[in-house]
Order: structure tokens, then C-alpha cells, then sequence
């Protein structure tokens, strides 16, 4: 196949452009000839593509990384990635005989490049990049298919696209079960290959020079192998490639077939027929970046495809907090009419809009609008005046209202709205209760469906949340198709409903919750993705109480998400269900104190979500916890940017590992982490460039922002490991990575520390404990320092360990079946909680407890309880007196009358400080930057410390 010396066709290649100006932001495209041999060329200023048209057919094609893109990664060595640029479409050919079959009948056909000859080809301008049209005939003569393969690179762009397309004009009748836009080999040795060039450019000039003519032999390892709306992934030693098919219900596969070559498959079933106007597939991308952090480039990619750029998105979700009237029990303030509605906004704008500055972006009515017998009908006795009082309402506040829908019949009282439905023509699927939905696939009802989100947008709805989808549907009269083509017919009925809004408004907010995948191009339609899982959970892992629970639940999803299926998508458009406090539902239960919501908000909006939810009952919430979500709230806002990307770091919170999530760009990032389980526990995060952290990043600074403010004294760079302070029980951490010339306040080192009060030329701090020597990491900042109001010489801080209140005084006695524990706090520990936590024997693992009695003082009480029965225990009790005596027994029942285990007996208190009153005074006035708030009372700690551990029998 390559009979001319690789030197000769390399020198007939040699295409100069002299004097073209803004070359790095154009996309340039060529075609060489040489014999029977065409080379088409499309370069930007980071990649090239080039695609080999030999003996009339497709031969190959590669993209090349640019070496000047390249070097602003320090990554000095080009790469190329070879394909064999074969594809295949699989047909049920709709005749006698098919080509290439003996026998009648025998209809499955598989056609690929080498049942096609090239015939032509067509270049297209487009306003930001060019394409390449390549035209195919059929060598059998049998078939009437004609083939066009598209190529496509835009301007900037490091990742090229590929399709392909059939026509008929004349048959018209072949079915297409599937495309397989590619489907070959990936190589990455040139000698596979002669006849390619690459484009190397300046900022005035560019030009085509033969590639290198050495032997590029590249070890890699696959990353991600693909499937079922996934991409696929390898790693080069310098760079790396993705490829995946845009269409959120297509496969893509990447197989290793030797040391040196891999296998691709990227599918996408059709079920069309093929006839006298192009079938196209999806777009296939192929992406390259310029050093490993391969995943990082494909997120990169995303947002380029993303249907809307990310911002800052907060709503009020009315769900446990409102319901329709046809519920018997709920309570006149919250069913979901005109009347509450307003009284609901108006509590937010007194609380985050008047008193904080921060607005919603929507206002949801959840479940419970519309009349259950009806299609989608609002209801009239609810909402006697229409929508129209509540979008006036919302206007001043430059607040949208959301409606949320249940495409498959919603949750509520669904057999109603189904059985109606479905009495009145609408499509159904299934029989049962259980397994009854709505089509949104069938015509009736995809009319419907799209009528009502129109006139809704027209109406001014600026929000929906399509809740519970099904993708499949085998009725046979139901008006499409069955099997497994009836997902592309659902999956094509969500997208037309997406596109049918926003041709109305461009800003529309779609978020598309259960029912749908992870699949990174459904971010092409919609806003927000289901994260999978449940609305809420509680976790099965040794807790104290129900947020925590709920907050390690949600994280192990999350870690399943990431981890075991290892889904690339930007945690950035996972819907996630926000904060739930309501009087319909609170994850919190009746043992919910501040600090532990604090917590529960602050690793909300420090995971990267960008659409903050808030299930809450505004009359439920006190001043403390508005305080802490407006002001979590407004620093999310603020951080927004830094949190476009994020990769979980830790382990896995299902086994009680400590975990987190870490959010880098460029040189500055935000990592917040948190301890699921009462042990302590220290993590440790490596600043890789994989996260998203640039190459060159340096003289780094650690500065814990939450729960107390802390900078560590050492400085890193990327690539290092940082060993983050230990983490007590149940602890969430936030911390701020920047550079050290970055830093918009001085940075005191090796001090835990309140802020106070701080304005543009001081900044306060109590000092609350310290981790080694105190001193200023930019003294240059500074102009002035007093410590207790004495002067102190900026470059020799003298600021001792402050001296300790008096701690908890504990004892602890074992005797058979209970335990005795004597407590003695003072003044200065508040909040004091007595834990005691319980594992059986393996004797006893998996039967049930013995009956829990907490008698304090000798009066019985009552105390909160989380087990997982069996398995663990945790009882616990607020102290209500500085001196206690609390007896824990553990009694038989008609379930357990032999019972034994380990027991640990636990405190946790908030212990106030003897603090050391810093002051700063700037050379320079100081930037206003929003703050996390503290979870803790002034000056005070929290101590988490385990008094004893014995056995108890029973």
C-alpha cells in the first residue's frame, strides 16, 4: 500500500501561508495531491486534522497536537493520534437477496469503508470553523446507498468531529438499525502512515511542515473505556485523547488490542429508513490534550457544548413545604394555593433579599398545582387568578417562577392523572401501579407535553423540573417505535421539548431529574442532570445524628457517580437536592443544632453545584440559620468560578473513609473535606495537574476558611502532597488554595483563629489555639501589629498558645450491663452532647439490640437514637447540668435477651477559649471577601473526645 518513499510524498506536501494575520484564531484548510493519493487538511493554532483519500477510498485520517499549542503546557514532545478512519453502518435490508448474502432472507448487512469509493468532496465555511464533505458511491451494484462523511474543526478548538450520512434516491427502503460513525483501529506509531503534515504557526504566519519522520511509538494506558453515554479515554506519556459520540443514548467503546493499537466502536441505534434526504449520525468527537489531565480537557470540551454557560443558579423548591389540597392531613399554611405562595415569598424577601442582598433565580411550585384528573391542567379553586399574581410578585425580587411537571404521571395520586390520561387518548405504558407511566414517546401525549411547557414559558415560566422519564416503551400502539429503538424516540421527545421552550426563551432552565443518565451530552438540551439515588437518604455507617446520615448518603452516590461507574460528568450539572429543612420534611429530624446545619449547608455549595436547591419552610428557620445559608449562599456566588470543575479526593464515605472534593483553575482552587465517622481522621490531597491545577503553579498558600480560619506556614507547588490538619469526628473542613502574591489580606500561620470585626485597613482575629510558631506569611502587607493591644514588631511575632479553659473532667465505670459516666463541665463548655456508641460481637452480628435505657441524674430521659440494628449504635443525650451522672443500660427484650459488644463513650461539646486579640493594620486599604460563617459560638472550639471504651454484656 505505500510503494512511494516516505520522502518524496512528505516533500510534495510542503504548503506555506505568508503573511496571514490572526492565524491562531482562523481554521485553514488544503488538500494535497499526489497520485492516486489526496490528503485533506483542516488546522486550527492547537490541533490538525488531516484525513488520506487513497485508491478512491478513505485510507486513514490523524489529529495532531501543535507544537506551540503543546508548549505553552511545558510539553515539548508533538504527538499525533491515527485512526484507520473505518466506520460501519449495520442495515435490515428490505429486498430478496442482500449484497454479499447467498441465501434470501439472510438480511442483516454490515456496510464499512471498504463497500464504498470516493466520488467528490465539498469544503464548507461556517462562522467559527470549516468543515470537509466527503461523497461515496456504492460498489455493489445492488446498492442504491450513497455515503458522505463530514469532518468538522472550529476555531480554538483542541478536538475535532466526525460524522457520517446515508441517502437514497432511488430505493428508498433500507432500514438503518445502527450507526457506527467509527469503528476501527487507533494507532499511535506514524509508520502506519505516511503522507501527513502539520501546521505550525506564529501569531502572524502559518505553516505546513511534513511531520517528523521518527518512529512515534507511544505506551498509553485506557483511562476509560467508554460505554453506554460515556466517552472514551487513553493516556499518552505526554498528552492523552478522548472520543465520544454526541448523542446522550449512544455507545462508545475503546478496547486495547495489542501493546501498541487499540480498538473503537462508537454506536448510536437509528431505526430509520433510509430515502431521498440525508441520515446523519451524531457528531463523533475526538479531543486532545496537551498534557495527561485528560479528563480535565474533555471538561473543558463540555462546557464548550454546553447548552448554556454555567452560572449561579438559586431556587426555592416548594416540595416539603406545600401540597396539593388532596392530601387529607396537610395543614391549611401549606397547601399549595395563591394565598401561601405569596406569604412564602414574601418571608424570603424579608429574610435573604432585604437583610442579605441575595435574590432567587426561581421560585418552584413542586408537586400539587394542577388537578390530578386532568391533562396538566392548573388547578382553578388554587389558583383562582392563574399564575399571573405570582410572576407579578416574583418580578421585583428579579426572581423567574419554575414548574415542575412528572412527564411519566408524576408521584402524587398518579394512577389518577394516568387512568384519566389514558382514558382520554393519551399513551401509556404498563399496567400495574407500579409500573403504569405516561409515553412521553407517543404522539397524542408529546403534543401535550410540549403545548403545556410552551404555553407555561409564555406565561413567563423561567424554570422546569421534568421529574421521572421513562426511556423505553414496547406497546405496540403507541404510534412509534418498539424495543430498543423506542429510547431514541423518548430520548428525541425530551430534546424536542427542550429546543421547543427555548425557542421561546434562550434563558429557559431546564433540569432534568429522574429517569435520565449521566451522560455529559444531555448538557446540550438541558441545565441539570439527575445525580441518581434517591431524593434523600440516611446512610448505614455509625452516625450521631440524621444530617450526618443524610450528608454521607448523598456523598456515597456521589462516590458511586465518580468512582464504581466512573461517569465523566461535571458534578457542576448534577442536580443534587439542596438543603432540606420543612415542615413537611427535614433531613435533620428533631436533632438538628446549628452546627451540624452549618455543616450540612456549607459542603452543599463547597461540593461545585451550581443550581443551589432550598427545600425550606422559611417560617421553620431561625435568624442563626438564615444567617448561615445567605452568607453560604453569597460566598458560593462569589467562588463560583473556581468551582466549574470538581474531582472527589479520599476514600470511600460508605466505609467511614474521610473524603472530599477538589476544585482547581489554573493556580488557585477551593478543597473542601469532611470526616464521616466520630474517630479522627487525617487526608491528604495531591495537587495534581489531573484536577485541573496548571503545571506551573507555585508559592501556593493553605488557608483553612471554615470551620475556623487557619493558613498553614508552608507554601506548595503543584504536583505536592498537602497533609491536611486532622479532622475530628464528623468535622467539615474548606479550604482556600492561591498564590501567595494573590492574597488580598495579611496571612497569620499556625493560628486557629475567629474573625471579628474587619474593615478595609484592619483585620481582627481572636486566636483560639495555635500549631506551631505564629507568624506573617506577607508581612510586606502590614503596617502595623498589636497582640492584646501591644505593639509587636511585624517580623517577630511573640504570640503564645493561649491558655486553656478548664476541660470536661469524665469517669467512666463498666459493671455487666450498664455503665455509669460522671461529668463535670463549667461555664465554658456549652452544647456538651454524651455519645455512646455500640458494636456487637461477632457472636451477635445481625441480631437484634437489647433494649437502650439512658437514666441522668436518676430521672430517665430522653435521648436520640441512629442504628442500624445489628450492626451498630449510637444513643446520645444533651447535658443539661455542669455536674452529671448519666447511667446507659442495655436491657433484654422479646428479641434479644443474651446480648454483648464494645462500647465507646463519647463527648461532644463546644469549649470556649481564653482568646488572643490580633490586630492588622494594612499598608493598603483591604478587598471585601464574602465568608463562610462559623459554626461555633464566640471564641469557642469544638472538642470531640472519647472518654472510655469497655464491654457490656447482657
Amino acid at each position: 500500500m505505500h510503494n512511494n518513499p516516505i520522502t518524496a510524498i512528505l516533500a510534495s506536501i510542503f504548503f506555506a501561508l505568508v503573511g496571514l494575520t490572526n492565524a491562531s484564531a482562523q481554521v485553514v484548510s488544503h488538500v494535497e495531491q499526489n497520485g492516486d493519493k489526496q490528503i485533506f487538511i483542516l488546522s486550527n493554532s492547537k490541533v490538525s486534522q488531516q484525513i488520506v483519500v487513497q485508491h478512491q477510498q478513505i485510507q486513514s485520517d490523524v489529529l495532531s497536537a501543535n507544537a506551540n499549542w503543546l508548549q505553552q503546557y511545558q510539553n515539548s514532545k508533538p504527538y499525533s493520534v491515527y485512526t484507520d478512519a473505518d466506520f460501519s453502518v449495520e442495515l435490515m435490508w428490505t429486498d430478496w437477496s442482500a449484497p454479499g448474502k447467498d441465501f434470501n432472507g439472510d438480511l442483516q448487512v454490515t456496510l464499512s469503508k471498504k463497500d464504498f469509493v470516493f466520488q467528490q468532496y465539498e469544503w464548507t465555511s461556517l462562522p467559527n470553523g470549516k468543515a470537509l464533505q466527503l461523497y461515496f458511491q456504492p460498489i455493489d451494484k445492488e446498492n442504491t446507498l450513497r455515503l458522505r462523511i463530514t469532518y468538522l474543526l472550529l476555531e480554538n478548538a483542541f478536538y475535532a468531529k466526525r460524522k457520517i450520512a446515508l441517502i437514497d434516491t432511488t430505493l428508498q427502503k433500507q432500514w438503518v438499525e445502527a450507526f457506527n460513525a467509527r469503528k476501527g483501529k487507533v494507532y499511535f506509531n506514524n509508520e502506519k502512515y505516511d503522507g501527513y503534515s502539520m501546521r505550525e504557526e506564529s501569531s502572524t504566519t502559518a505553516q505546513y511542515v511534513a511531520l517528523q519522520q521518527h518512529n512515534q511509538t507511544e505506551s498509553f494506558t485506557i483511562l476509560k473505556k467508554g460505554e453506554f453515554g460515556q466517552p472514551c479515554a487513553a493516556q499518552l506519556q505526554q498528552g492523552g485523547v478522548f472520543f465520544g459520540v454526541e448523542y446522550p443514548a449512544a455507545n462508545s467503546l475503546l478496547t486495547r488490542i495489542n501493546e501498541n493499537d487499540l480498538q473503537l466502536k462508537c454506536k448510536e441505534l437509528m431505526g430509520v429508513v433510509v430515502k431521498d434526504k440525508w441520515i446523519e449520525s451524531s457528531w463523533v468527537v475526538q479531543g486532545l490534550s496537551p498534557n495527561k489531565a485528560v479528563q480535565d480537557w474533555f471538561y473543558n470540551y463540555v462546557n464548550e457544548i454546553k447548552v448554556m454557560l454555567d452560572e449561579p443558579y438559586a431556587l426555592y423548591n416548594s416540595w416539603y413545604d406545600l401540597r396539593s389540597p388532596s392530601y387529607p392531613k396537610v395543614a391549611p399554611d401549606h397547601v399549595m394555593n395563591e394565598k401561601n405562595i405569596l406569604h412564602i415569598i414574601d418571608l424570603f424577601k424579608k429574610n435573604m433579599t432585604d437583610k442579605y442582598g441575595i435574590h432567587l433565580n426561581a421560585f418552584v411550585l413542586d408537586d400539587g398545582w394542577d388537578v390530578y384528573e386532568s391533562n396538566w391542567m392548573l388547578n382553578k379553586t388554587t389558583f383562582p387568578n392563574g399564575l399571573q399574581p405570582i410572576v407579578n410578585a416574583l418580578k421585583p425580587m428579579g426572581t423567574t417562577l419554575g414548574i415542575w411537571l412528572g412527564p411519566t404521571g408524576g408521584y402524587s395520586f398518579r394512577m389518577k392523572r394516568i387512568n384519566w390520561m389514558k382514558a382520554h387518548g393519551y399513551e401509556t405504558v404498563g399496567k400495574t401501579p407500579n409500573d403504569a407511566m405516561l409515553d412521553i414517546a407517543g404522539p397524542n401525549y408529546s403534543k401535550l407535553f410540549e403545548q403545556r411547557v410552551t404555553d407555561f414559558t409564555k406565561q413567563g415560566v423561567g424554570y422546569f423540573k421534568w421529574d421521572g422519564i421513562q426511556f423505553s416503551s414496547s406497546e405496540s400502539g403507541n404510534g412509534h417505535a418498539i424495543g430498543y429503538h423506542s429510547r431514541r424516540a423518548a430520548v428525541e421527545s425530551v430534546i424536542e421539548k427542550c429546543k421547543a421552550v427555548r425557542a421561546i426563551n434562550p434563558k429557559e432552565y431546564l433540569n432534568i431529574t429522574s429517569g435520565t443518565w449521566l451522560s455529559p451530552w444531555w448538557l446540550q438540551y438541558a441545565n441539570q442532570i439527575w445525580m441518581q439515588g434517591a431524593d434523600y437518604g440516611y446512610a448505614n455507617t455509625p452516625v450521631i445524628n440524621d444530617r450526618d446520615a443524610a450528608m454521607t448518603y448523598k456523598d456515597i452516590v456521589l462516590y458511586d457517580d465518580f468512582n464504581r461507574q466512573d461517569v465523566w460528568f461535571p458534578l457542576s450539572n448534577m442536580m443534587t437536592h439542596g438543603i432540606i429543612k420543612g415542615n413537611l420534611a427535614s433531613v435533620g429530624g428533631n436533632d438538628d443544632p446549628l452546627a451540624k446545619f452549618a455543616d450540612d449547608v456549607v459542603f452543599y455549595f463547597s461540593r461545585g453545584v451550581t443550581m443551589y436547591e432550598l427545600y425550606l419552610s422559611p417560617d421553620l428557620l431561625n435568624d442563626d440559620e438564615w444567617k448561615v445559608l445567605s452568607l453560604s449562599l453569597n460566598w458560593a456566588k462569589q467562588h463560583f468560578s473556581l468551582m466549574d470543575k470538581t474531582f472527589m479526593v479520599g476514600g470511600n464515605p460508605a466505609n467511614g473513609n474521610a473524603y472530599g472534593f477538589s476544585h482547581f483553575k489554573n493556580n488557585e482552587g477551593i478543597i473542601a473535606v469532611r470526616n464521616p465517622k466520630i474517630q479522627s481522621e487525617q487526608l491528604t490531597v495531591k495537587l495534581s495537574t489531573q484536577y485541573g491545577i496548571a503545571d506551573t503553579a507555585a508559592s501556593l498558600v493553605l488557608e483553612r476558611i471554615y470551620p475556623t480560619h487557619w493558613v498553614s506556614p508552608n507554601l506548595y507547588a503543584a504536583g505536592a502532597t498537602i497533609v491536611l490538619p486532622e479532622l475530628q469526628g464528623f468535622e467539615v473542613a474548606v479550604y482556600r488554595v492561591y498564590p501567595l502574591q494573590k492574597a488580598v489580606k495579611p496571612l497569620l500561620t499556625n493560628a486557629i483563629m475567629q474573625e471579628t470585626n474587619t474593615n478595609h485597613e484592619a483585620l481582627n482575629f481572636a486566636v483560639l489555639a495555635t500549631t506551631g510558631k505564629v507568624q506573617l506569611l506577607n508581612p510586606e502587607m502590614v503596617k502595623s501589629v498589636t497582640v492584646n493591644n501591644e505593639l509587636q514588631n511585624i517580623n517577630q511575632l511573640i504570640i503564645h498558645e493561649p491558655k486553656a479553659n478548664e476541660a470536661i473532667k469524665g469517669e467512666v465505670q463498666f459493671s455487666s450491663n450498664h455503665l455509669d459516666v460522671k461529668l463535670n463541665t463549667n461555664e465554658n463548655i456549652q452544647q456538651t452532647r454524651l455519645v455512646v456508641m455500640m458494636q456487637p460481637d461477632s457472636a451477635y452480628t445481625g441480631k437484634p439490640f437489647p433494649t437502650i435505657q439512658i437514666v441522668q441524674n436518676g430521672q430517665s430521659v430522653n435521648f436520640n437514637t441512629q442504628q442500624q440494628d445489628g450492626h451498630w449504635g449510637s444513643y446520645s443525650v444533651i447535658m443539661k447540668a455542669m455536674n452529671n451522672t448519666t447511667t446507659f443500660k442495655i436491657l433484654p427484650n422479646e428479641k434479644a435477651n443474651q446480648w454483648k459488644g464494645k462500647i465507646e463513650v463519647w463527648t461532644i461539646a463546644q469549649q470556649t477559649q481564653q482568646p488572643v486579640q490580633v490586630k492588622m493594620i494594612t499598608l493598603q486599604p483591604m478587598q471585601e471577601v464574602p465568608q463562610l460563617p462559623s459554626p461555633y459560638e464566640k471564641n469557642a472550639l469544638q472538642q470531640t473526645h472519647m472518654l472510655a471504651a469497655g464491654i457490656l454484656n447482657l
